[in-house]
């Protein structure tokens, strides 16, 4: 009996030590496992392309864990969520973010690890619609794209409080924005803009830095009050050489370029065939001021004719086109058709100015889409829009109307999380062949077909024929 007992508490005492041993080493493992955040969509620095993490910052945490026998997990979301997550522990180190007051109350920050240069971006179009001195950035009023809790956002909001601002979730995002031409204007990483850019093929060279803003450099950081944590990585990097860091910064950014040793003597040539061109350059000088001003003069009277949100013609071309019409006879006569957007007030409501003008700036592509290249589409003002068919028929605007009406109502807008439909109500009026007539006859008569297509419930076109003084009416759908 008493051997019974014995042999039976000894193999519960094995037992207990077998799981004691196996919870050390889960627990050994565990405490040997360093989660690391950052954004998922951060080229060059941090991204995941088919799930796996890529980018320098990448590169140099599992460097640090190679060399420190660390088993380093990445969590890679959105720039907002990967502030939250290491400022809640559910990571140990943030991979790398630019340092500020704000932060500091939730990060104890670590080592510069590379600098980072932002600027405020701006579709070269758009240069000569605003003021050439932006320091203030003062009178620059279109939406301007940034992402959400990243540095530029809390730096902007603080130093240039005016500008209107789109958040995006992450970078892939907004430059998909700025791919679908439904923002010119935003706010990058030079790095990170060179790499997004490269990838629009047809609108790399469409932008260019209207202001630098800062250059910062780009910390990792840990967990308020870690100081052990923050203190060992600091300790363990003291072994990384700056041929460590520079490798993996070429990889990624060619930070650093050798110069050959038949630079100079290429550079001495070139400074003598300079000397050369330049004089035979002077030649030209004249000449080529003189087709320079020509060109300003050009996109000067281009922007007194554009609308500055859309780039459509203004109320002002509009007008001196409608004159000239008058004198010319068009066979099968012509068209014009006054669109207003359906209850655009809710849309500004609900959504905010910012969202409005990009659904503006989206409805005038659309209805552009559905026009004949020689017609015009000019934007009147507000949420208003007028075409001038030129060549038509009655069936031909009414074919074009509906094309409109459909091309519009059938497709949600969306401006980043945003998403909303909208519809157009339409006045089309047709002017016969030898038919006299002028612009304020026109208006009024075709304001009353729009005024009657609102009345009708909306989303709908009423066509009519101008016959003198009063439309005939011709149709609604």
């Amino acid at each position: 009996m008493y051997r019974f007992f014995s042999m039976s508490n000894l193999t519960i005492i094995l037992s207990l030590l077998s799981l004691f041993s196996h919870s050390l080493m889960a627990d050994h493992k565990q405490e040997n496992t360093l989660v690391i955040t950052n954004s998922k969509a951060w080229k060059p620095f941090s991204y995941l392309e088919n799930g796996e993490p890529k980018g320098l910052l990448i590169d140099f945490w599992r460097l640090y864990g190679e060399r420190t026998g660390q088993n380093i997990v990445f969590n890679l979301v959105d720039w907002q969520e990967s502030l939250d997550i290491a400022s809640r522990g559910d990571a140990q180190i943030h991979a790398g973010l630019v340092y500020s007051k704000s932060r500091a109350e939730f990060f104890e920050f670590g080592s510069e690890l590379l600098n980072v240069q932002t600027s405020i971006y701006i579709d070269k179009n758009m240069i000569g619609i605003v003021e050439s001195d932006l320091s203030d950035l003062s009178d620059l009023k279109q939406p301007v794209g940034v992402v959400l809790g990243g540095f530029e956002q809390n730096y902007v909001s603080t130093h240039y409080p005016k500008l209107n601002l789109i958040s995006y979730a992450n970078n892939e995002l907004m430059f998909e924005a700025v791919r679908d031409q439904e923002i010119s204007v935003f706010i990058a990483d030079k790095q990170v803009a060179n790499f997004y850019m490269l990838s629009f093929l047809h609108r790399e060279n469409d932008f260019i830095s209207l202001l630098q803003l800062y250059d910062e450099p780009i910390r990792f950081a840990v967990r308020k009050g870690d100081i052990m944590l923050l203190n060992l990585i600091e300790e363990d990097l003291k072994g990384f050489s700056k041929e460590d860091i520079d490798q993996i910064k070429q990889k990624w950014i060619n930070t650093e370029t050798k110069v050959p040793f038949w630079f100079y003597n290429s550079l001495i040539f070139c400074l003598f065939f300079v000397a050369i061109t330049y004089i035979y350059s002077l030649r030209k000088a004249v000449a080529k001021r003189t087709l320079q001003l020509a060109i300003t003069n050009e996109k000067l009277l281009e922007q007194v004719n554009s609308d500055v949100l859309t780039g459509l013609y203004n109320r002002r071309f509009l007008i001196d086109y409608l004159g000239e019409m008058q004198s010319k006879n068009y066979r099968d006569g012509c068209a014009i058709l006054m669109i207003d957007i359906d209850f655009f007030k809710p849309i500004n409501d609900t959504y905010g100015h910012p969202v409005g003008d990009i659904a503006l700036t989206i409805l005038a592509k659309r209805v552009q889409s559905c026009i004949r290249e020689k017609d015009v589409l000019a934007r009147l003002g507000g949420e208003e829009f007028c075409v001038v068919l030129q060549g038509v028929s009655p069936e031909i605007m009414r074919d074009i109307s509906a094309k409109i009406n459909h091309n519009v109502a059938t497709n949600p807008f969306k401006s980043g999380d945003d998403k909303f439909n909208v519809t157009v109500s339409i006045g089309a009026l047709h002017i016969p062949q030898h038919q006299k007539w002028s612009s304020d006859q026109v208006f009024e008569q075709i304001d009353t077909l729009l005024y009657q297509a609102k009345n009708n419930g909306r989303d709908q076109t009423i066509c009519g024929s101008f016959v003198g003084c009063v439309p005939q009416f011709v149709a609604s759908f």
